[in-house]
């Protein structure tokens, strides 16, 4: 290599013009370039020294001082790779080699971030917002046990088919809540009503009938006058002692129908000089 580089320097292997480099491609770094300038100058000097030097300037070890000046040029390339900005690329790194104080302020971003690389437990406490959450993101499965407070629901957002059954207790029904209009046909049975609490008003027109009405429940309070006519008597319905006294007059009596039976004794004599039988009325 020091072969190689002599011969750059003598003019003998060269790339192109004002390159340093050899046509193998052989670089030479900034200290080195330094080094063989300074090695070059010195021997320039070295050659030149007979010709106008003094006897004092002879006795001068020309070695040593070529070999301060290479220490310096060593020191000088050793400052210029610590200084030196070093790019590194992905195929230079060790596996994982990377860590967390190797990386700048915001040097990680979306683009940087793999599929899936960012875990749970990457994320900060209050990290994701609603703003961070894709529409329909939050699962069932992602809610927590009476994490649905009621001020997380919207307004209308509970729906029928919501409602688990039997969910709606009466200490959820607001007074006044269930209208007629809720009410399922015949949902309102016997024992569904209050005692006593079907009023007159409730009661439609023709609604109460002979099934309806409890044996011997109406009495005379209850009928009308003159409301129970000849049809509403049944079959000897009327007793004597059903009977007013003097209710019976003759245009009640049927032809025929009073027999000798039916006669008190002294009631029926022969009219004095006429053949005529009359009625007497008891004494």
């Amino acid at each position: 290599m020091i072969d190689a580089r002599a011969a750059a320097l003598r003019g003998e292997v060269r790339g192109p013009p004002g390159s340093l480099k050899s046509r193998n491609a052989l670089s030479i770094t900034p200290g080195e370039m330094i080094r063989l300038r300074v090695l070059a100058t010195l021997l320039a000097a070295v050659a030149a020294l007979p010709l106008f030097a003094s006897p004092a300037a002879a006795r001068i070890d020309v070695v040593q001082t070529a070999l301060r000046a290479l220490r310096v040029a060593e020191r000088a390339e050793k400052a210029a790779k610590r200084n030196k900005v070093v790019k590194v690329d992905s195929k230079t790194l060790v596996d994982g080699g990377v860590t967390a104080d190797d990386l700048a302020a915001g040097a990680v971003t979306a683009g940087k971030l793999a599929a899936g690389a960012v875990g749970v437990a990457a994320l900060a406490n209050g990290s994701v917002t609603s703003a961070k959450l894709a529409a329909g993101a939050v699962t069932a499965a992602a809610l927590a046990n009476g994490a649905v407070t009621t001020a997380k629901l919207a307004d209308g957002a509970v729906t029928s088919a919501k409602l688990a059954d039997g969910a709606v207790t009466s200490a959820k029904l607001k007074d006044g809540a269930v209208t007629a209009a809720k009410l399922g046909d015949g949902a309102v049975t016997s024992a569904k009503l209050e005692d006593g609490g079907v009023e007159h008003a409730d009661l439609a027109d023709d609604a109460v009938d002979a099934a309806k009405i409890e044996d011997g429940s109406v009495g005379a309070a209850e009928l009308g006058d003159d409301s129970v006519h000849a049809a509403e008597l049944a079959a000897g319905a009327v007793t004597t002692g059903k009977l007013a006294d003097n209710a019976v007059t003759g245009a009640k009596l049927a032809d025929g129908t009073v027999t000798a039976a039916d006669l008190a004794d002294g009631v029926v004599k022969l009219a004095a000089g006429k053949k005529k039988i009359v009625l007497v009325k008891p004494v």
